[in-house]
């Protein structure tokens, strides 16, 4: 059951690809902006007339859009990245791929020492489960040992299986701390109800003028 529940959240890798688009990022600047600009244009209302032309241009500023939640959407968004930021796993977090990893890191006891936060916190049923799943998957060379902790500690793991090693401690770390993964799942969700609140508000707006 516990396996079919995890299963059902979205996982570290999905969140991260929510977190790191263009938009999501965009609204930390937004964060700072919009009381800026809220509060440059609390004054205005209504129409304003430009004294151009004759008859004068005019900008209606009565459009529907509201900064308190625009700015409610920043908050969510703000508040997810912050949490994302300091509990996403560093594997998840700071690594878009093998590749990067390799790049910057590239060693399996660099592998190793992002596993081991996750194997000592575990218990020992599950921490069987997770290393019975890497061996499993993970051509590895060193001295047989009773204990699977020990085998692991151990084990040393060729060159060309870098990148199957590299998946499967990331695919182990995708389903850890489900109350956090709701939570900024329940931000980003708020945050995107507040965003389709202000476009549903807006076209309406813009079409009452057609019907």
């Amino acid at each position: 059951m516990q396996y079919n529940i995890k299963k059902a959240f979205p996982g570290w890798n999905t969140l991260s690809g929510i977190g790191n688009s263009a938009l999501i990022k965009s609204f930390s600047v937004w964060f700072v902006i919009i009381p800026i600009v809220a509060k440059i244009t609390e004054g205005i209302s209504g129409e304003i007339n430009l004294g151009l032309f004759n008859p004068p241009l005019v900008i209606k500023w009565d459009i529907p859009f509201s900064f308190k939640i625009l700015y409610l959407a920043t908050v969510f968004f703000t508040i997810a990245n912050i949490i994302y930021t300091i509990f996403a796993p560093k594997i998840i977090k700071e690594y878009k791929s093998y590749s990067d990893f390799k790049e910057k890191e590239g060693s399996f006891e660099s592998l190793k020492q992002m596993f081991e936060p996750l194997l000592e916190r575990s218990n020992e049923k599950y921490q069987e489960i997770l290393l019975q799943d890497f061996f499993g998957h993970v051509h590895t060379r060193g001295v047989e040992h009773k204990s699977l902790r020990h085998r692991f500690d151990a084990c040393t793991v060729p060159q060309e299986y870098h990148a199957e090693a590299y998946s499967n401690i990331k695919g182990a770390y995708n389903n850890e701390n489900l109350i956090l993964q709701a939570c900024i799942l329940l931000l980003y969700v708020l945050g995107f109800l507040c965003l389709a609140y202000i476009f549903y508000e807006n076209a309406c707006y813009v079409f009452s003028d057609l019907l």
